[in-house]
């Protein structure tokens, strides 16, 4: 395997955003959208406490990019669009990337338990999500999954601020979690993975597990221009580089359960109250719903189309990418347990005001 001491060297600081561009939206549509996210950062005591709100396009330019509120609950300090978030499960659908990356070279199969078995003989009968797609990743490619996420995608799309492992510049900006009381009360906790921003060398850093399933922290401009580049069938944008073939792009985000139309209807009780709240239903719709390659495919009333991929992260981050329409976004904060309320209305809220804004 190579030395982990490679992941630290890509991490050098760009902050300015050349893709900022804030057009096809009219004025009073891009202040609806800021005038909604200011609304629900203006309770500091029992609203979201920070959140930054991205959506972009096909072309990587953006449609709106909006930071509100503070960096945590009792901060000083305003939230930016430069702050970086645990994206936590947000991680999954960049390993679902890696794995079709290799998929496309012949190195990994779909729907191959045998394959998995040979190449990870140890996950036989264990049930984690998808870490171990990311173990799949590190033994066929001889790389760390971090490392590779680096030079397979994050180096072709230019991208500088996500990482596993954040560096000096990436901590220095991380935003703070937060966790909301039953009665809504807001107070600060600490990070749930916190080993990545402690460790201070390589040798720390190839101890430690790179969860596919959870594991990055990012700059949310930057995940969205991953967003982007599946918008443009598998090509950045920005860079012109490829990561994926267009027939991959949409195998990706075609369901590969239809057998199971029901499967999210299910509901959710939480298995630790403090991380998670009772989720009744997925994500209710008209019809239902399907499953990509790590990702949930779901219209629904705000507009978007029946093809748009979607998934969260656990202190609610929520993205989505609705190829047919042309449009992906992403809603982040840092709040605990999972599936909160507020958050939900201002995801919904925030898919609404732009695809009217759009006539999508």
């Amino acid at each position: 395997m190579d030395s982990p001491a490679s992941a630290c060297s890509y991490e050098e600081l760009h902050i300015s955003n050349p893709t900022t561009q804030m057009s096809q939206l009219t004025p009073n549509v891009t202040g609806s959208l800021q005038a909604r996210v200011d609304e629900a950062c203006a309770d500091q005591e029992k609203g979201i406490p920070g959140a930054v709100v991205v959506m972009v396009g096909k072309d990587g330019l953006e449609y709106f990019a909006h930071a509100s509120g503070k960096r945590g609950y009792g901060s000083s300090e305003p939230m930016t669009l430069d702050n970086i978030f645990w994206i936590a499960s947000c991680t999954k659908f960049i390993t679902g990337i890696a794995c079709m990356q290799l998929v496309e070279q012949g190195l990994l199969s779909l729907d191959d338990s045998a394959q998995v078995e040979t190449i990870c003989p140890e996950l036989k009968r264990v049930q984690v999500n998808i870490d171990w797609a990311g173990l799949l990743v590190e033994r066929v490619t001889g790389l760390s999954l971090n490392d590779y996420f680096h030079q397979n995608i994050f180096e072709p799309l230019d991208l500088h601020n996500i990482s596993m492992f954040p560096n000096a510049s990436m901590k220095s900006r991380l935003a703070h979690m937060n966790s909301r009381a039953p009665d809504g009360q807001l107070s600060p906790r600490d990070h749930l993975l916190r080993r990545p921003l402690i460790v201070e060398d390589a040798r720390d850093i190839a101890c430690c597990f790179n969860s596919g399933g959870a594991g990055c922290f990012a700059k949310p401009q930057e995940y969205c221009q991953i967003l982007a580049t599946l918008l443009n069938d598998g090509i950045s944008p920005t860079t012109n580089k490829q990561i994926l073939r267009k027939a991959t792009v949409d195998l990706m985000f075609e369901n590969q359960i239809p057998q199971f139309p029901n499967f999210a209807a299910q509901e959710i009780p939480p298995a630790k109250a403090d991380l998670t709240n009772r989720i009744a239903h997925l994500y209710p719709s008209a019809t239902p719903p399907g499953w990509g390659l790590t990702c949930m495919l779901t219209g629904g009333s705000t507009g978007r189309s029946a093809q748009t991929g979607h998934w969260a992260g656990l202190p609610n981050l929520w993205w989505w990418c609705d190829r047919p329409k042309g449009i992906a976004g992403m809603v982040c904060t840092q709040i605990l347990p999972f599936a909160d309320a507020q958050v939900l209305g201002l995801w919904s809220d925030m898919e609404s005001l732009v695809y009217k804004g759009l006539d999508l």
